[in-house]
C-alpha cells in the first residue's frame, strides 16, 4: 500500500482486532497522485476541475465500499479526494459514524480544510491551536489527536562504527519539503551543521 499516516493507521486498526476497508487513490494517479493532492490542497478552482477528471470517480467508488462493507465509522485522512456531498451520503444512508484526522493544521485551513470539515460527525486535529477555529465553523466535536509512532518501524538503529565514520552527521531530517523547512535547513548547513535530508521534494529544491 505504501502510504504514509494511512497505512500506520490502517495497520494498527487491524492489530487492534477491527476490520478494515481502505480505499485510497495512489494505485489510479500512479506518479500523478502527490501533485494533484498537492494541487487540490491549494485551489479550489483546480478541485472544481478534479470532480470532472476524477474525483467523482474516486467519491463513487467510496460509496459502493461502504455500502458494501456498511462501516460503523468511515475516517478520513486529510481527505482532500474525499467530498463532502460523500460524506453526508455516508451519513444518511448508511448512518456510519465520520471522522476527519487533519495532521496539517492549519497550513490548510482556508483554502481546504473549513470546505470539508463541517461534514464530518467527528473532527481530529494535530495542532492545539486549530481547535478554536474549527470550532467557529461549526465543528463542535473537534479534538487534539498528536502524532505517535510506529515501533516496528520508529526505532533506535545499531550502525556499525564504519558507516558512523563515513557519514559522521548531526542533523538527519525526515520529511516533505516546504520551503520554510527549506531555510532552516540552509540556516542549519550555513552554520557547519552536517545534515542529512530524507523525504519528498528536497532534491529539487537543492537542485540536485
Amino acid at each position: 500500500m505504501n502510504y504514509n499516516l494511512e497505512h500506520y493507521v490502517y495497520m494498527n486498526l487491524v492489530k487492534l482486532g477491527h476490520e478494515v476497508r481502505f480505499c485510497g487513490y495512489k494505485e489510479k494517479l500512479g506518479r500523478l497522485a502527490n501533485p494533484i493532492r498537492m494541487a487540490i490542497t491549494r485551489s479550489k478552482l483546480i478541485r472544481c476541475l478534479a470532480n470532472v477528471f476524477w474525483l467523482n470517480r474516486i467519491n463513487n467508488e467510496i460509496k459502493r465500499i461502504a455500502e458494501a462493507f456498511h462501516p460503523d465509522l468511515v475516517l478520513s485522512i486529510k481527505g482532500e479526494a474525499v467530498k463532502p456531498e460523500t460524506i453526508e451520503w455516508i451519513r444518511e444512508e448508511l448512518r456510519a459514524k465520520t471522522a476527519l484526522w487533519y495532521p496539517d493544521d492549519p497550513r490548510f485551513f482556508n483554502s481546504l480544510v473549513k470546505y470539508m470539515a463541517p461534514s464530518y460527525d467527528y473532527v481530529f486535529t494535530a495542532s492545539e491551536k486549530a481547535i478554536d477555529m474549527y470550532k467557529d465553523i461549526g465543528c463542535k466535536k473537534a479534538h487534539f489527536l498528536p502524532f505517535a509512532c510506529e515501533p516496528t518501524v520508529h526505532r533506535r538503529l545499531s550502525l556499525s562504527d564504519e558507516w558512523n565514520a563515513q557519514n559522521n552527521l548531526d542533523v538527519v531530517f525526515v520529511g516533505t519539503y516546504t520551503r520554510r523547512r527549506g531555510k532552516l535547513i540552509k540556516h542549519l548547513e550555513n552554520a557547519g551543521i552536517r545534515v542529512e535530508i530524507y523525504g519528498p521534494y528536497w532534491k529539487y529544491a537543492r537542485g540536485s
